[in-house]
């Protein structure tokens, strides 16, 4: 198994996590094989609009179907998974040897060795990562794709419709939070909705240059907003696509500290424990005392019955903030019906003959008596 790489900038080093274990979660001291291939994209800008009803068929020949539907999949060798290798950029044998950690997982009393796979920095473009084993006739495998981004244009064969790329860090209050948006449509406008959660929503349209926006806004030194939402909205060729992006906030204050003073990790059936919790707050200057305003909800279950049913609290506070979930358009194809009457046109039908065994009375015991 290992790390999940998102989006990510071609001036970052691609670095994932790597551990070697069989079907069974148990630990394989061994090499694996580590395969990084840069696929060759398609030179169309495909829409989202038929994406999941791609043919299996076809019917016209692709020249006619890219001509009449420019920005549809002519068949499945469109998607992603089916992209053509356009080069090999790492096939070499990592060596589990010498692990950079030794972890123990508590509910498997096993040891997993972590090794660091270090791709370095990488193109733009799309990517393919396969990392397998063979074990005799077996091999266990595991992949994923990848896309990298240039911060300054589009790659040289990247045709995206609209990519936005999502900050993974915290902001804090004040700072200028930046998003990449990428879009390979000339003179694309990109409609851009930012919330606060107070039902206020800005409105703003920017134009893509060179194939890339780089969005800038301001976070709220307010601390009511826990978060900023942008919805960035573009509308091309027949189709509309929307892309949410959460901008979440630190909280540089620190209200109230839990502390357990005294924790028991296993118990005996009937026996008595005592429990003590210390709950402090670190805002000195508060006029009410936190021992007059606190209250504290504990509860005790039995952590085994995990093993059949997950137990879970949620907490809904008196206030919550409200976000547009999404302005996506929802305009569907529409469908127009016909019919015309012919003056000179009659019609005819031809009745199969009935057979009536009973006289209609098959019911009516009476009249067969």
């Amino acid at each position: 198994s290992a790390d999940s790489v998102d989006n990510i900038f071609s001036d970052e080093a691609v670095k994932l996590n790597v551990s070697t274990k069989n079907y069974n979660d148990q630990v394989l001291a061994k090499s694996y094989t580590a395969k990084l291939e840069k696929l060759e994209e398609p030179k169309q800008i495909f829409r989202t609009q038929f994406e999941n009803t791609v043919q299996d068929l076809p019917i016209i020949s692709k020249e006619d179907f890219v001509q009449k539907f420019p920005h549809d999949r002519f068949d499945k060798t469109g998607e992603e998974k089916n992209w053509k290798v356009e080069k090999v950029v790492l096939d070499k044998v990592q060596n589990t040897s010498t692990p950079l950690s030794v972890t123990k997982n508590p509910s498997t009393d096993n040891q997993q060795q972590i090794t660091n796979l270090d791709l370095g920095k990488l193109e733009a473009g799309t990517y393919k990562l396969q990392l397998y084993n063979i074990e005799g006739k077996d091999t266990i495998k595991t992949e994923q794709f990848f896309k990298v981004w240039d911060k300054k244009s589009l790659g040289q064969n990247q045709k995206p419709f609209l990519e936005v790329i999502k900050p993974k860090q915290n902001f804090k209050r004040g700072e200028k939070a930046k998003v990449f948006v990428y879009s390979a449509i000339p003179d694309a406008l990109v409609n851009v909705f930012v919330q606060n959660g107070k039902g206020e929503t800005v409105t703003e349209t920017h134009s893509i240059k060179n194939g890339i926006l780089e969005y800038e806004t301001l976070i709220p030194k307010d601390e009511t907003v826990s978060r900023v939402n942008l919805q960035f909205q573009l509308v091309a060729f027949n189709d509309v696509k929307t892309e949410n992006v959460d901008l979440k906030i630190a909280d540089s204050k620190d209200d109230l500290k839990i502390e357990t003073v005294t924790f028991r990790d296993k118990l005996q059936p009937g026996q008595k424990e005592k429990w003590t919790v210390k709950i402090s707050s670190n805002d000195k200057n508060s006029s009410t005392p936190l021992r007059v305003t606190a209250e504290v909800l504990a509860a005790m279950y039995d952590k085994s019955l995990d093993q059949f049913a997950s137990n879970s609290w949620n907490w809904q506070g008196f206030y919550s903030q409200f976000f547009q979930s999404s302005y996506d358009l929802r305009n569907g194809l529409n469908q127009e019906s016909f019919n015309k009457n012919f003056k000179y046109l009659s019609t005819y039908s031809i009745n199969n003959p009935q057979f009536n065994w009973f006289n209609g009375g098959i019911y009516n015991v009476k009249n067969f008596l």
